[in-house]
């Protein structure tokens, strides 16, 4: 349906966005840690540079998800703790509802993190499941598998939430994103 087509968008959108943050702030702070500032100023940089983009975004929902998230792994740098997904998602959540609570109903909120929590738990296990099954599959399609484990993942995430909102799902739908959903990225940046 045209609704579910929408918020699949919005969850798409919501990961093209924390993926351009993630590179923006992991080379931003590589480059830093490079030229030996140490990994408390590099990440505090990095940290600036990320919200200073994020306000040249506009402060978009998605951004801002992705601004916490990251500002949340940067933290863990500064304060020397090793940083994880599922609590950098989980910190993100409870930030945000507390910020704004009426965003828990919110379609977009629901599927982006739903996606996100699918991709940081079956990823994995999806890539090593098919890793076994297709051990003679040559190294160049390393990459193909691991997008493909990712899409897999992000609309097994989102499955439940789908369901929930629009009361069932396509499965030929399913099959298609599995398909374009890898292209998202690159057909979201061309189009400005």
């Amino acid at each position: 349906s045209c609704r579910s087509g929408r918020g699949k968008l919005a969850a798409v959108k919501f990961l093209t966005v924390i993926s351009a943050v993630l590179v923006l702030c992991g080379l931003f702070y590589g480059l830093l840690h490079r030229v030996r500032l140490s990994p408390r100023l590099s990440a505090l940089a990095a940290g600036c540079v990320l919200w200073g983009f994020i306000g040249l975004t506009g402060f978009g929902v998605s951004s801002v998800r992705a601004g916490v998230m990251m500002t949340l792994l940067l933290l863990g740098k500064i304060l020397y703790r090793p940083a994880h997904a599922l609590n950098s998602l989980f910190c993100a959540v409870v930030l945000l509802l507390l910020w704004n609570p009426r965003t828990v109903s919110s379609a977009s909120f629901q599927l982006s993190f739903s996606a996100v929590l699918g991709l940081i738990l079956l990823a994995g296990p999806i890539r090593s499941a098919l890793e076994r099954k297709l051990w003679r599959l040559p190294r160049l399609f390393s990459g193909a598998l691991g997008i493909f484990s990712a899409s897999l993942a992000c609309n097994l995430g989102m499955l439940p939430v789908l369901l929930k909102l629009f009361g069932g799902i396509s499965l030929s739908g399913l099959a298609v994103n599995l398909l374009v959903l890898p292209l998202m990225p690159v057909i979201l940046a061309l189009s400005g």
